[in-house]
């Protein structure tokens, strides 16, 4: 199923062929986990989340953030198990509920470089069960965000990437950066 889009000033106009963007079925991400974790230091009983990802599954979401990658530098004993997500809690819960894929998000401000977040994501995307990895960034560290996308997806992962705040900056801006 294809869908258009409409890009230019919202409004009333007849659409020309130069401005269609062909869309593909929308795809849902679910990030009760990681971002309600904001609110509990991702405290969330195991019974909850089975619960929730057997619920996923049977509605169709497709991809489920459980929650944060850290570094070891990172201070993470106050936090419940999401708020660091172990490479065997990914594996455990995928092999129960295949039909969707289990991610986490990594900061991209938390690692310096290429180098130093490559070693939390060890061997292929399969041995540990994750279906995706979602980098935050601000724009300022747009560039960084995308040389470990591009090393992280060339082992293998897919990697989606989030852009923070964009919403405060011109699409001029925009433009030049994403260029």
């Amino acid at each position: 199923m294809s869908h258009e889009l409409e890009v230019g000033k919202p409004g009333p106009k007849k659409m020309d062929d130069s401005v269609r963007v062909p869309l593909e079925v929308p795809k849902l991400l679910d990030c009760s986990f990681r971002d309600g974790g904001y609110l509990n230091g991702w405290d969330f009983p195991l019974s909850l989340i089975r619960k929730q990802l057997e619920r996923l599954s049977l509605s169709g979401v497709e991809f489920c953030e459980l929650g944060l990658r850290l570094p070891q530098s990172t201070d993470s004993d106050q936090l419940g198990f999401l708020g660091n997500v172990s490479p065997g809690l990914v594996r455990e819960l995928a092999e129960q509920f295949p039909a969707v894929k289990l991610g986490v998000m990594a900061n991209s401000r938390d690692f310096d470089s290429t180098s130093e977040i490559m070693p939390y994501f060890r061997g292929k995307p399969g041995a540990e069960g994750l279906g995706f990895i979602r980098i935050a960034t601000h724009l300022s560290d747009f560039s960084k965000t995308v040389e470990m996308a591009l090393a992280l997806t060339e082992v293998g992962y897919p990697v989606f990437v989030n852009v923070m705040q964009v919403s405060e900056f011109s699409l001029d801006t925009l433009s030049r950066v994403f260029d």
